[in-house]
């Protein structure tokens, strides 16, 4: 049995770095060719559809091998922190806030989501310690 267990264990962990690996762009040349694409997802009339879009954009802004997209990106979910839906405003401050170094602009709407409460203000403590004494307003 503990050799049938390993098998497993084996094959579960092969099976999850293939999972991983599935959404990974090709190259920096073939995820360029998607970027307008995904700026494109931010005219969406549904606000799923642009978090899912901000999600995208904060994949690229943080990804080291995609220089050339990284600023159109970022430029995205700054445009987003602007959507009128709030829960994607919210979404965007923190995906801003994983970025190195984490941006600014993203600082009053993340204050909004802890003035709100619920589990919005969870997140949006735990994105605020990323910018340190510069969040202390929000305290």
């Amino acid at each position: 049995m503990s050799h049938h267990f390993s098998k497993v264990v084996l094959y579960c962990l092969a099976a999850g770095l293939f999972i991983c690996f599935i959404g990974r762009p090709v190259s920096a040349a073939a995820a360029e060719t998607n970027i307008s694409a995904i700026l494109k997802g931010m005219e969406n009339n549904d606000a799923k559809l642009r978090m899912e879009t901000a999600w995208k954009l904060s994949k690229i802004s943080r990804d080291e091998q995609l220089v050339n997209d990284r600023d159109k990106a970022l430029a995205g979910l700054k445009h987003l922190l602007n959507d009128p839906e709030k829960s994607v405003r919210y979404d965007v401050a923190y995906y801003l806030a994983l970025t190195k170094p984490p941006h600014k602009e993203a600082i009053p709407i993340l204050i909004e989501a802890l003035k709100e409460g619920g589990p919005n203000a969870s997140t949006a403590i735990w994105a605020l310690q990323y910018f340190g004494p510069e969040a202390e307003s929000a305290v």
